[in-house]
């Protein structure tokens, strides 16, 4: 009780503040406190975003942007940048790359004939994989399981579903025109386990696509400001791709615990060095008030 935000306190202290994207529902109350313009989403999806407006007290649906939720982020926070006469906190809080991993038609046959490489532990509750009593465990782990890949929400998979969504459909598609291209019946465990993961690999990169457009049009926007704007880009938790032979997160390997902090501040920070002290999502506020 009592706690504030730090944008809500740079909001306080004269700073002009925005949001557009996923906010978790229920502190809605915390978001319109600390922020002037304030856009959480309606509803996760990732085609035909529409925004609320009017909170604290209900949602008030905006009219839809078309097209892909994180080029409906960009285009909601660009307008209102480009308004700002005064110094500003924007925040950019993109569904991607969650799943049901949408992506812009455009991007629908990117990386078909991409190759990913396996993570190491891809096999891991079989022991690896290579061997011929690798392989024989393998087959008698699929029987028991019917396992794809495996997610803490959803239960092993014979191929990955999504709660019944469009990508699914996706996912089952090219892990089957996978296993043809392997040449491996689908009761083969192994070859299984790598075309789904081939699958779900393709199609996340197709949504990491949009988003990449999306964050360069936000640098985009505040290019004039390059040298006195400080720019964060994070993520609330790391995820699983085939890592351990799991996708999603909920499990506490590094995978899923670590997450990406990049910040951009010329005056201070040089390009390309790193830090190797440990960090924690709540120092990015400490850091940007200090």
């Amino acid at each position: 009780a009592g706690a504030q935000s730090y944008p809500a306190v740079l909001r306080a202290a004269g700073y002009a503040t925005a949001q557009a994207g996923k906010f978790a529902a229920g502190f809605e109350h915390i978001g319109a406190a600390a922020f002037a313009h304030f856009r959480p989403f309606r509803e996760l999806t990732y085609r035909d975003t529409a925004f609320c407006a009017g909170w604290p007290a209900a949602c008030r649906p905006l009219p839809q942007r078309r097209g892909l939720e994180s080029a409906a982020i960009a285009a909601e926070l660009e307008a209102w940048i480009a308004a700002q006469t005064g110094p500003f906190y924007a925040e950019a809080d993109f569904y991607a790359a969650h799943d049901p991993w949408g992506s812009d038609p455009s991007d629908r046959a990117k990386f078909v004939a991409t190759h990913f490489a396996e993570p190491a532990s891809l096999y891991h509750e079989w022991g690896g994989a290579g061997a011929a009593g690798h392989v024989r465990a393998a087959a008698e782990a699929a029987r028991r399981h019917h396992a794809g890949l495996f997610d803490y929400k959803l239960g092993p998979t014979r191929a990955y579903r999504c709660r019944g969504c469009l990508v699914s459909q996706a996912v089952q598609k090219l892990s089957a025109e996978n296993l043809r291209r392997l040449k491996r019946p689908p009761e083969d465990a192994v070859a299984r386990r790598n075309a789904t993961y081939q699958a779900i690999a393709t199609v996340y990169s197709r949504t990491v696509l949009g988003l990449d457009r999306a964050v360069g049009r936000l640098l985009d926007a505040v290019e004039p400001a390059r040298h006195s704007t400080v720019v964060v880009f994070a993520s609330d938790q790391g995820i699983f791709l085939g890592e351990h032979g799991r996708i999603d997160k909920r499990l506490a390997y590094e995978e899923a615990m670590a997450f990406p902090l990049i910040i951009r501040y010329p005056p201070l920070v040089r390009p390309g060095s790193s830090v190797d002290a440990l960090v924690a999502s709540f120092d990015v506020g400490l850091t940007v008030l200090d």
